[in-house]
């Protein structure tokens, strides 16, 4: 009776650890719909704890969501990535946000380089985590009125 339960033991640790390593999402250097990239976050700041990647497709719409959690400074490393984002890959702000508040949300947007196709990115922030959301769909971009 003890030997079953010594081949089974290393099994169960195998599964566990199996489980852990599906379960940990892994950061990537570039965010990618289709034939867009766009630089990530973290290959821009560096090392963030990513704790969940998501993946979800209808139609033509290519939705990629990106949870960063236990951030020290969430509004210095959102204004780097948007200084790049709108300095360096051609994104403009769409949604007015104010990075000084304690929370908020934010959106940039250019085309894509496919025609008739937009890129979204939606940010939600906190205290200490950021939410980023990459959507590639059809559409039309309407650029905030800084009037």
């Amino acid at each position: 009776m003890k030997k079953k339960y010594l081949f089974i033991i290393p099994i169960i640790i195998i599964v566990l650890i199996i489980l852990i390593i599906v379960n940990n999402p892994k950061d990537e250097e570039y965010y990618v719909l289709k034939d867009d990239k766009i630089k990530s976050i973290t290959s821009l700041l560096g090392e963030r704890k990513l704790t969940r990647k998501t993946k979800k497709k209808y139609n033509d719409t290519i939705i990629k969501t990106y949870k960063y959690k236990k951030i020290k400074n969430p509004s210095i490393d959102l204004s780097k990535y948007i200084i790049y984002l709108e300095n360096e890959s051609n994104f403009m702000t769409t949604k007015e946000y104010n990075l000084n508040n304690e929370k908020g949300t934010l959106q940039l947007s250019r085309y894509s380089t496919e025609k008739s196709y937009i890129i979204l990115i939606d940010i939600s922030y906190n205290k200490n985590s950021y939410t980023i959301k990459i959507t590639r769909g059809k559409g039309k971009i309407t650029p905030l009125n800084n009037s």
